[in-house]
């Protein structure tokens, strides 16, 4: 006759109310981390280079600056001219509100608004400036939008999207990821990471140089391939109206495409490049255009097809100013 090894008495009486305890102890952090949320640090899931751009650009255009020109546009306009060098060049104060280019012109203007409700002192002068690439881009990333929307709200956002009703709102993960974890410094990656290190170098080096950074990777020969047919797409076109529309009466609008390698940009494009600037220019109802900015320069001078080098960018900095001097 076979005997059992092993018996169990299972108390389910006993497991419920170890369990129903730990539902009660995870119920009650939850709440008192929904209760004390307010009075945490902001919501800032800075978890990566784009959202670090997007959030410092977001609170630099809280700050009363009192700027004789603003910079703004996509990720060219941000790497590409140093406005702290720009400023001590000109004799002018400078601010760059230029950040990443997965976004549009809808949200550079609100961007904008953003800067110019705060100020006390208005510009006397925007300079908005994209990259060809950028013009002929026909829609923005919604995640990167929907990201910078819910940080200038103040929402958070470590929820992903995900409604009141998800498991990761309800136990208040969000809280710990956007208003305590996203504040820890995080380790970029590549040569932006050998570079700067953390995010939060990043970030205090864009403060330090009034809103500019910069990109110290190496042009590569994938950089340098991709379709010319350039444009300005339709929805760029609907949209300058809405930049336009922020802009005070008496503050002049000056327009410039960034540059694109010479190995790329051949004769026929870079003539190309100039009649889409006339183009914007139109399109935004601008008061000039920085047509004397060079549309190609040589690659050597490129980090990738959009952006210039660190020391590039001095050199073209330094030819801005001569364009901005009274």
């Amino acid at each position: 006759m076979a005997r059992n090894s092993h018996t169990y008495d299972f108390d389910f009486k006993w497991f419920a109310s170890h369990l129903g305890l730990l539902l009660l102890l995870i119920a009650m952090i939850a709440g008192m981390l929904h209760v004390c949320a307010p009075f945490l640090p902001a919501p800032r899931a800075t978890w990566d280079m784009d959202r670090t751009i997007m959030a410092t650009k977001a609170d630099l255009a809280l700050k009363d600056e009192g700027a004789d020109i603003v910079l703004i546009g996509d990720s060219s306009c941000l790497m590409n001219i140093d406005a702290s060098q720009l400023g001590e060049l000109t004799g002018k104060k400078i601010v760059n509100l230029g950040t990443v280019s997965f976004l549009d012109m809808k949200i550079f203007s609100e961007l904008l608004d953003r800067y110019l409700k705060t100020q006390t002192k208005m510009p006397s002068e925007i300079v908005l400036m994209v990259h060809p690439d950028f013009l002929r881009r026909s829609s923005p990333s919604r995640s990167h939008v929907n990201w910078i929307h819910d940080y200038m709200a103040g929402k958070d956002h470590a929820t992903n999207g995900k409604s009141w009703t998800s498991a990761e709102y309800l136990f208040g993960v969000h809280v710990i990821k956007g208003r305590l974890l996203a504040w820890l410094p995080r380790p970029l990656s590549g040569a932006f990471g050998s570079y700067f290190g953390f995010t939060s170098n990043l970030e205090t080096y864009m403060r330090e140089h009034q809103g500019s950074a910069v990109d110290p990777r190496s042009i590569k020969a994938s950089d340098l391939r991709g379709s010319k047919e350039y444009r300005v797409s339709t929805a760029n076109l609907r949209n300058a109206e809405a930049f336009t529309n922020v802009m005070p009466e008496d503050v002049q609008l000056t327009v410039a495409l960034s540059p694109t390698p010479a190995s790329f940009a051949d004769e026929d494009l870079t003539t190309k490049f100039a009649s889409i600037l006339q183009e914007w220019k139109t399109a935004l109802s601008a008061d000039d255009i920085l047509d004397s900015l060079p549309l190609a320069l040589e690659d050597a001078q490129f980090a990738n097809k959009t952006h210039l080098t660190p020391e590039a960018s001095q050199a073209y900095t330094l030819k801005l100013s001569s364009l901005l001097k009274p």
